[in-house]
C-alpha cells in the first residue's frame, strides 16, 4: 500500500506544480504560495477537526521540526518559478534529482536522526540516470 502512496503523492506533484504555476501568473510566487498554504491549512485544520483520533499524541515537538512549512513554502515559490521558464516535466525532473542528492546525503550521514544507510556506487548510478532523464527532457 505504501508504494501506491507514494506513486499517487508524485501525481499530486506533478499536478500540484501545475496549478500553482498557473496561479503563480496571476499572483506571483509569492502571493501563489501564501495562497496555497492558507487553503493547505483550512484543509489540514478541517481534517484535524473530523479526525476521530484528534491532534497527534505526541508531547513534544523538536524546533527543527517546526521547519517543514518553512521548507513547503520555499519549495512552492521555487516551484513556480521555475515552471513558467521550465516546464512540468523539466521542473519536476530537477527537482528528483535535488530531492535523491539530498536524501543520499541525509541518509549516509544521519542528519536529523535519520537512520544511517552508508553512500553506495549504485546510488551514484542511479543518479547518473535521473542527469540522463534531465537531459533527454531538456533535449525533447
Amino acid at each position: 500500500m505504501y508504494p501506491l502512496l507514494s506513486v499517487l503523492a508524485g501525481v499530486l506533484t506533478a499536478t500540484m506544480v501545475l496549478v500553482n504555476g498557473e496561479l503563480a501568473r496571476f499572483l506571483g510566487a509569492y502571493g501563489s504560495s501564501v495562497v496555497v498554504h492558507l487553503t493547505g491549512l483550512i484543509g489540514a485544520t478541517f481534517v484535524l477537526l473530523v479526525s476521530p483520533r484528534g491532534p497527534s499524541e505526541s508531547k513534544r515537538v523538536g524546533p527543527v521540526a517546526l521547519f517543514g512549512g518553512a521548507f513547503g513554502a520555499l519549495t512552492v515559490v521555487m516551484a513556480s518559478r521555475g515552471l513558467v521558464e521550465l516546464g512540468v516535466p523539466l521542473t519536476l525532473a530537477l527537482g528528483l534529482l535535488g530531492q535523491t542528492v539530498a536524501s543520499v546525503v541525509i541518509d549516509h550521514y544521519g542528519i536529523l536522526g535519520a537512520q544511517v544507510v552508508r553512500f553506495s556506487w549504485g546510488r551514484v548510478g542511479a543518479m547518473a540516470l535521473i542527469v540522463l532523464g534531465i537531459t533527454a527532457i531538456a533535449m525533447a
